[in-house]
């Protein structure tokens, strides 16, 4: 196997836990977390939750405060990004013209990762004197980000190095 078969299988399998870090990130509710007098409470950037009752929450900017809307919208544009990117390497390879669609794939990768650090770190600063603590859904935000990061820098380097 040449080196960029390679660096393309290393990419895809830092793509695929990428993309399962962040879907889990994205979908459950424990972005920050504690207690509220007695009761526990959790949230993401879709659902705020006391004890065991969730309820969406608002798009409405004014409604839901800035440290949830900045980043759930970088969050988005960081998902089309990521899933434009992708598409244009699955077809790429389909259609034969892989060292550009690869090379094209792996930017968008890069560029949706750079957005994703850049949500998780601005909610960080708009959050970070609030009451209660970071949960693992958060942490699984950077962890997508460093993931895609690494596929999109793989995949890159493996378009440079195919034939």
């Amino acid at each position: 196997m040449g080196c960029g078969k390679s660096l393309l299988v290393l990419g895809t399998i830092c793509w695929i836990l990428g993309t399962a870090a962040f879907v889990t990130s994205m979908v459950t509710k424990y972005w920050k977390s504690g207690t509220l007098l007695v009761a526990p409470y959790s949230y993401n950037l879709f659902q705020s939750c006391t004890g065991s009752l969730c309820t969406d929450t608002s798009w409405n900017p004014d409604h839901v405060g800035l440290h949830i809307f900045i980043p759930r919208i970088l969050m988005l544009i960081a998902a089309a990004m990521i899933a434009v990117g992708t598409l244009i390497g699955i077809v790429g390879v389909l259609c034969n013209a892989k060292k550009c669609s690869l090379a094209s794939e792996g930017a968008l990768i890069l560029c949706g990762a750079i957005v994703i650090c850049v949500a998780c770190g601005v909610f960080t600063g708009l959050t970070i004197n609030r009451r209660g603590w970071f949960d693992y859904s958060f942490y699984l935000g950077w962890v997508s980000g460093g993931l895609y990061l690494l596929a999109g820098s793989f995949i890159c380097c493996s378009a440079a190095h195919s034939s």
